[in-house]
């Protein structure tokens, strides 16, 4: 849905130069669909999504495309976008869940364990259907976890994880 990024206000004017002013707070802001993000010719974004839609990973698709490899990445990246918010993947989770961190990250010499160089913490909740949410914890503290807990998922859920 299209709102306002000074105060998200969904109720705007459209201007005659195609950008829309807030009705709230009067800021002038752009507002581009999932498909105009890309500069692509419209010829080159079909292709590049029916190459999608078929299963083709990027690396092959250089070959047929004339766009780079970051760009095709850069797009498909915005089709599976799509894609997870057309199914609703952003809901938040309920009944039956499991929590659990582990810690990501090549092997290194010196220090092990939390206070290793290089490693990134991930905080998962996984839904017993085979749904997962990961997260990186930039603080391993008691309350960055429970902020997450309490915002990806709904109260009365039954939690099953470890003692941390």
């Amino acid at each position: 849905m299209r709102e306002c990024p000074k105060c998200t206000d969904t109720r705007a004017w459209r201007l005659a130069d195609g950008r829309f002013k807030c009705r709230r707070c009067g800021s002038k802001y752009a507002w581009k669909t999932a498909w105009e993000f890309s500069r692509l010719p419209e010829a080159e974004k079909l292709n590049t999504m029916d190459f999608f839609i078929y299963g083709v990973p990027v690396f092959r698709q250089r070959f047929w495309c004339m766009a780079s490899a970051p760009v095709l990445e850069r797009l498909c990246r915005i089709f599976r976008t799509c894609c997870a918010y057309l199914r609703e993947c952003r809901e938040p989770f309920e009944g039956s869940l499991e929590c659990d961190k582990s810690s990501f990250g090549g092997d290194r010499k010196g220090k092990r364990g939390w206070g290793a160089a290089c490693k990134v913490i991930v905080f998962g909740i996984i839904k017993r259907n085979g749904q997962v949410k990961a997260f990186p914890l930039h603080k391993r503290t008691r309350h960055e976890v429970f902020e997450l807990m309490c915002e990806h998922t709904l109260p009365g859920s039954l939690y099953y994880t470890d003692e941390w």
